[in-house]
C-alpha cells in the first residue's frame, strides 16, 4: 500500500486535548435567580489534505500526495480554542396555590467571543487554515432569548 493511502498512526480527527465546564446558580432573593456557565475547549484536530486527488481514488482524507511526491500529514491542523459564557436571569412569580410563573432572559456567548469549528484544511488552498462558517450553536455569536415557564 502506498504510504499516503496507508493507515499511519496519528491522533484522531476532532481530538480535543482539554475541555472544562463550570456552572453556578445563585438565588438573589425576591424571586430572582442568576445562573451562568463557562465552557472552554482546546482546539480540535482536523484532517489535512494536499487538496488534489493525484491518485484518482475519490479524494477525501486519501488526497494527501503532493505534487513533489511528499505526503501531507493526517490530522495535522489544530483549530483555535473555544470560550463561551452563557448567563440567565430568572424572576419567579407566585400564583394561586402551588402555581408559579417564571420569566427568563438568557444570553448565549455573552462576551461574543469568536468561536470556530470548521476550517479550510486543504494545503493547496489560498484559504488554508482560515475558519469557515459553521451553524452549530456552539460557534454562534452572541444571542439572547426571552422565555416564560408556567408550573402548576
Amino acid at each position: 500500500v502506498a504510504p499516503d493511502l496507508g493507515e499511519d498512526y496519528t491522533l484522531a480527527q476532532d481530538d480535543q486535548r482539554h475541555r472544562a465546564t463550570f456552572s453556578g446558580i445563585y438565588e438573589i432573593g425576591a424571586g430572582f435567580q442568576v445562573s451562568g456557565l463557562y465552557f472552554f475547549g482546546s482546539g480540535q484536530r482536523r484532517w489535512t489534505t494536499y487538496g488534489g486527488d493525484r491518485r484518482n481514488v475519490g479524494g477525501g482524507s486519501t488526497a494527501r500526495l503532493r505534487l513533489d511526491g511528499t505526503i501531507a500529514p493526517r490530522a495535522d491542523f489544530v483549530g483555535k480554542p473555544i470560550h463561551r459564557v452563557d448567563a440567565r436571569l430568572r424572576k419567579r412569580f407566585r400564583l394561586a396555590g402551588r402555581a408559579t410563573l417564571d420569566g427568563l432572559v438568557e444570553v448565549f456567548n455573552l462576551f461574543n467571543h469568536a468561536n470556530y469549528g470548521t476550517y479550510t484544511t486543504a494545503q493547496s488552498s489560498a484559504l488554508y487554515g482560515q475558519p469557515v462558517y459553521n451553524a452549530n450553536v456552539v460557534y454562534m455569536p452572541r444571542s439572547t432569548q426571552f422565555a416564560f415557564r408556567l408550573a402548576f
